[in-house]
């Protein structure tokens, strides 16, 4: 299973949490499933609500005395299948999982959890307070402690319910580390997995952003071929004049320059001219080059005026395999 913890600062958010985990916007009330209420004496949405913010006094004054700042109030924890192994999971298993992730994760804590079933990808939801029930300890994870859980649960479920092998995340790691060139293979090969259309190593990008400026017969084609295909750019100020100054890879600027365009380029770019002979050969060779990159090209959806985004909301997305 895939494991995500979301670290949430609100002050007063378990009504708003817990209401999204009861009901998926309304989803969730299609499908009748378990929920499980520990260290909460009424097992209620009420209850649940007044157990997290009872505890939560313990949390703040743990806060208060060693003068931590916008400490995590609760975690929101996600644990996902595999859409193969749907066939294979009933409420009594992903039940069981549930409470020996939480018995390992948190035993002492102010918990609520209830799965969505209505979902292709079925998960399961789960609200950790930020300290122990009725106690100043926090029950937030080193680095360490964390991969231990994640392999602790997964080894659980490989025992008891070995049909879920497509479910299976983290059992390689800290086995070896990749580093260099292997590493950023792996990191691409992951985020092919996951359907993202991103350029992650460096010298491919390098190489992709080369081949889009031959090919572009103007600035804006050359702009629009870039974004095109997930690679961003980001402009500089240079003596009150805002200009194009590079792209970004794996979170890191990479000047044009750096690359091999110089900043005069780009005005040669609007003045470019292809002789009538050379059209066709031209042709080919761009047809060529965009067939290369064509697994990175991205498809624009239509654009919803009627929605906005909001910073915020996508902590709560449901996160798939």
């Amino acid at each position: 299973m895939i494991i995500k913890s979301n670290r949430i600062h609100e002050a007063n958010c378990f009504g708003q949490k817990i209401d999204y985990i009861l009901s998926d916007k309304g989803r969730a009330k299609e499908v009748n499933s378990f929920e499980i209420y520990q260290n909460i004496r009424q097992p209620n949405r009420d209850g649940a609500v007044k157990a997290f913010q009872d505890n939560d006094v313990y949390r703040k004054e743990n806060a208060a005395k060693k003068k931590i700042k916008n400490s995590i109030v609760c975690y929101h924890d996600i644990l996902s299948f595999h859409l193969n192994d749907k066939q294979h999971l009933d409420q009594a298993i992903l039940r069981d999982l549930t409470e020996q992730y939480i018995q390992i994760r948190c035993p002492d804590a102010v918990v609520f959890a209830k799965p969505h079933l209505h979902n292709k990808n079925l998960h399961i939801h789960i609200l950790i307070s930020g300290s122990d029930y009725k106690s100043k300890k926090l029950t937030r994870l080193s680095d360490a402690k964390w991969n231990k859980v994640r392999k602790d649960i997964e080894k659980y479920q490989k025992e008891q319910y070995p049909e879920l092998q497509h479910s299976l995340v983290y059992q390689d790691i800290g086995k070896r580390k990749r580093k260099g060139k292997a590493k950023r293979k792996d990191n691409e090969r992951m985020m092919r997995e996951r359907g993202a259309a991103t350029i992650l190593d460096k010298d491919l990008m390098k190489k992709a952003v080369l081949d889009f400026f031959k090919i572009a017969n103007s600035k804006a084609e050359f702009f629009n071929l870039v974004a095109e295909h997930g690679i961003e750019t980001y402009n500089r100020t240079i003596k009150g004049k805002e200009q194009p100054y590079g792209v970004l890879c794996n979170g890191r600027k990479m000047r044009f320059s750096t690359i091999g365009i110089k900043k005069t380029y780009f005005n040669e770019l609007d003045t470019k001219q292809v002789v009538e002979e050379q059209k066709k050969k031209f042709q080919t060779e761009h047809d060529e080059i965009l067939k290369e990159y064509v697994s990175y090209r991205r498809k624009r959806p239509k654009e919803d005026k009627t929605k906005k985004k909001r910073r915020g909301r996508g902590r709560d997305r449901d996160i798939e395999f």
